[in-house]
Protein backbone atom coordinates (compact mmCIF):
# COMPACT_ATOMS: atom_id res chain seq x y z
CA UNK A 1 0.00 0.00 0.00
CA UNK A 2 0.86 3.33 -1.25
CA UNK A 3 -1.02 6.40 -1.12
CA UNK A 4 -0.34 9.09 -3.95
CA UNK A 5 -1.60 12.55 -4.78
CA UNK A 6 -3.86 13.89 -7.34
CA UNK A 7 -1.10 14.13 -9.60
CA UNK A 8 0.01 10.42 -9.13
CA UNK A 9 -3.28 9.21 -9.47
CA UNK A 10 -3.81 11.33 -12.71
CA UNK A 11 -0.88 10.05 -14.20
CA UNK A 12 -2.35 6.59 -13.45
CA UNK A 13 -5.12 6.77 -14.37
CA UNK A 14 -3.71 8.45 -17.85
CA UNK A 15 -1.78 6.18 -18.85
CA UNK A 16 -1.16 5.64 -22.72
CA UNK A 17 -1.60 2.21 -23.37
CA UNK A 18 -5.26 1.01 -23.64
CA UNK A 19 -8.29 3.03 -23.92
CA UNK A 20 -8.61 4.63 -20.50
CA UNK A 21 -8.40 7.71 -20.33
CA UNK A 22 -8.91 10.58 -17.93
CA UNK A 23 -10.98 14.31 -17.78
CA UNK A 24 -9.99 17.38 -16.06
CA UNK A 25 -13.04 16.96 -13.86
CA UNK A 26 -10.76 13.74 -12.35
CA UNK A 27 -13.30 11.24 -13.68
CA UNK A 28 -11.78 8.56 -15.87
CA UNK A 29 -13.82 6.87 -18.84
CA UNK A 30 -13.04 4.93 -21.47
CA UNK A 31 -12.43 6.29 -25.25
CA UNK A 32 -15.43 4.22 -27.36
CA UNK A 33 -17.70 5.50 -29.69
CA UNK A 34 -20.57 4.43 -26.87
CA UNK A 35 -20.34 3.98 -23.45
CA UNK A 36 -20.26 0.66 -21.73
CA UNK A 37 -21.83 1.17 -18.01
CA UNK A 38 -24.31 0.30 -15.70
CA UNK A 39 -24.45 0.81 -11.80
CA UNK A 40 -25.21 -0.89 -8.70
CA UNK A 41 -26.54 0.20 -5.24
CA UNK A 42 -23.98 -0.13 -2.37
CA UNK A 43 -25.25 -2.89 0.44
CA UNK A 44 -25.53 -1.69 3.70
CA UNK A 45 -25.19 -4.53 5.27
CA UNK A 46 -21.78 -5.60 6.28
CA UNK A 47 -21.47 -9.06 4.91
CA UNK A 48 -23.52 -8.10 1.85
CA UNK A 49 -20.80 -5.03 1.47
CA UNK A 50 -17.56 -7.57 2.24
CA UNK A 51 -18.75 -9.84 -0.30
CA UNK A 52 -19.45 -6.78 -2.85
CA UNK A 53 -15.51 -5.98 -2.05
CA UNK A 54 -14.15 -9.37 -2.61
CA UNK A 55 -16.50 -9.76 -5.51
CA UNK A 56 -15.15 -6.74 -7.00
CA UNK A 57 -11.16 -7.50 -7.03
CA UNK A 58 -12.48 -11.20 -7.73
CA UNK A 59 -13.81 -10.18 -11.18
CA UNK A 60 -10.34 -8.37 -12.31
CA UNK A 61 -8.66 -10.45 -15.34
CA UNK A 62 -11.09 -13.65 -13.97
CA UNK A 63 -9.58 -13.50 -10.73
CA UNK A 64 -5.60 -12.36 -11.56
CA UNK A 65 -5.58 -9.38 -9.40
CA UNK A 66 -2.58 -7.54 -9.62
CA UNK A 67 -3.16 -4.23 -7.78
CA UNK A 68 -5.17 -1.10 -9.09
CA UNK A 69 -5.40 2.35 -7.35
CA UNK A 70 -8.46 3.86 -5.31
CA UNK A 71 -8.38 7.28 -5.79
CA UNK A 72 -10.99 9.19 -3.66
CA UNK A 73 -12.67 12.64 -3.98
CA UNK A 74 -14.76 13.07 -0.88
CA UNK A 75 -14.50 11.86 2.45
CA UNK A 76 -16.16 14.28 5.01
CA UNK A 77 -19.56 13.34 4.08
CA UNK A 78 -21.68 10.91 5.35
CA UNK A 79 -23.02 10.09 8.74
CA UNK A 80 -21.38 12.01 11.58
CA UNK A 81 -20.59 8.63 14.10
CA UNK A 82 -19.25 6.82 10.55
CA UNK A 83 -16.89 9.42 9.65
CA UNK A 84 -14.41 9.64 12.29
CA UNK A 85 -14.16 5.54 12.32
CA UNK A 86 -13.57 5.40 8.62
CA UNK A 87 -10.68 8.02 9.14
CA UNK A 88 -8.99 6.06 11.74
CA UNK A 89 -9.43 2.51 10.19
CA UNK A 90 -7.96 4.13 6.87
CA UNK A 91 -5.00 6.37 8.84
CA UNK A 92 -4.26 3.02 10.83
CA UNK A 93 -3.90 0.90 7.39
CA UNK A 94 -1.36 4.04 5.64
CA UNK A 95 0.37 3.88 9.39
CA UNK A 96 0.63 0.48 9.53
CA UNK A 97 2.66 0.92 5.75
CA UNK A 98 4.71 3.35 7.16
CA UNK A 99 2.74 6.48 5.13
CA UNK A 100 1.40 9.35 7.58
CA UNK A 101 0.59 11.53 4.45
CA UNK A 102 -2.93 12.85 5.22
CA UNK A 103 -6.15 11.98 3.03
CA UNK A 104 -5.65 15.78 1.96
CA UNK A 105 -2.24 16.01 0.64
CA UNK A 106 -2.47 12.52 -0.29
CA UNK A 107 -6.45 10.81 -1.34
CA UNK A 108 -5.27 7.96 -3.86
CA UNK A 109 -4.34 4.81 -2.58
CA UNK A 110 -2.19 2.11 -4.93
CA UNK A 111 -2.71 -1.29 -3.68
CA UNK A 112 -0.13 -4.16 -5.03
CA UNK A 113 -1.26 -7.17 -6.41
CA UNK A 114 -0.61 -9.30 -2.98
CA UNK A 115 -2.68 -6.89 -1.08
CA UNK A 116 -6.19 -7.98 -2.04
CA UNK A 117 -7.11 -8.29 1.66
CA UNK A 118 -6.24 -4.71 2.69
CA UNK A 119 -7.89 -3.72 -0.86
CA UNK A 120 -11.00 -5.29 -0.11
CA UNK A 121 -10.99 -3.56 3.92
CA UNK A 122 -10.11 -0.26 2.01
CA UNK A 123 -13.36 -0.30 -0.50
CA UNK A 124 -15.57 -1.48 2.41
CA UNK A 125 -14.50 1.36 4.64
CA UNK A 126 -14.72 3.94 1.70
CA UNK A 127 -18.24 2.42 0.39
CA UNK A 128 -19.58 1.77 3.99
CA UNK A 129 -19.25 5.40 4.82
CA UNK A 130 -20.57 6.60 1.26
CA UNK A 131 -17.27 8.28 0.34
CA UNK A 132 -17.11 9.60 -3.58
CA UNK A 133 -14.40 8.47 -5.58
CA UNK A 134 -13.13 5.65 -7.79
CA UNK A 135 -11.30 2.04 -8.23
CA UNK A 136 -8.98 1.69 -11.04
CA UNK A 137 -7.85 -1.84 -11.21
CA UNK A 138 -4.27 -2.21 -12.78
CA UNK A 139 -4.98 -3.37 -16.15
CA UNK A 140 -8.27 -3.99 -16.15
CA UNK A 141 -10.90 -2.94 -18.67
CA UNK A 142 -13.20 -1.73 -16.60
CA UNK A 143 -13.50 1.32 -13.95
CA UNK A 144 -15.86 1.53 -10.48
CA UNK A 145 -16.74 5.00 -9.37
CA UNK A 146 -18.84 5.40 -5.90
CA UNK A 147 -20.96 7.97 -5.05
CA UNK A 148 -21.78 9.75 -2.23
CA UNK A 149 -25.41 8.10 -3.16
CA UNK A 150 -24.35 4.65 -2.21
CA UNK A 151 -24.24 3.79 -5.79
CA UNK A 152 -21.39 2.15 -7.56
CA UNK A 153 -21.46 2.77 -11.66
CA UNK A 154 -19.22 0.74 -13.79
CA UNK A 155 -17.47 1.91 -16.94
CA UNK A 156 -16.36 -0.85 -19.51
CA UNK A 157 -14.01 -0.79 -22.25
CA UNK A 158 -16.24 -2.67 -24.66
CA UNK A 159 -20.15 -4.31 -24.34
CA UNK A 160 -18.41 -8.24 -23.62
CA UNK A 161 -16.82 -6.07 -20.89
CA UNK A 162 -19.93 -4.37 -19.44
CA UNK A 163 -21.79 -8.18 -20.16
CA UNK A 164 -19.19 -10.30 -18.15
CA UNK A 165 -19.05 -7.87 -15.18
CA UNK A 166 -23.28 -7.58 -15.16
CA UNK A 167 -23.02 -11.48 -14.70
CA UNK A 168 -20.47 -11.67 -12.51
CA UNK A 169 -22.42 -9.10 -9.66
CA UNK A 170 -25.96 -10.17 -10.79
CA UNK A 171 -26.98 -10.74 -7.21
CA UNK A 172 -26.65 -7.15 -6.61
CA UNK A 173 -29.14 -5.96 -9.23
CA UNK A 174 -27.19 -4.27 -11.76
CA UNK A 175 -29.66 -1.38 -13.33
CA UNK A 176 -28.27 0.47 -16.69
CA UNK A 177 -27.61 4.02 -16.01
CA UNK A 178 -29.78 6.03 -17.40
CA UNK A 179 -27.72 8.54 -18.27
CA UNK A 180 -25.64 6.89 -20.75
CA UNK A 181 -28.47 5.22 -22.31
CA UNK A 182 -29.86 8.83 -23.23
CA UNK A 183 -26.59 9.85 -24.92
Amino acid sequence: MRSATDLEARRYCSQEEGTRRIAEDGSVYFESPEEHCFFIKSPSEYRRLAYLCQHLIGSIRGGNYTGGLVWLRMWDVGAEYLRPLGWKIIENQRRANGDTRSLDLAPAQFFEEDESLDLQVFLMTVLGNGWSGCFVPDGANFVVEFRSSHRLFFYCESEAVLNRLKLDLEVFEPEPDAGAESK
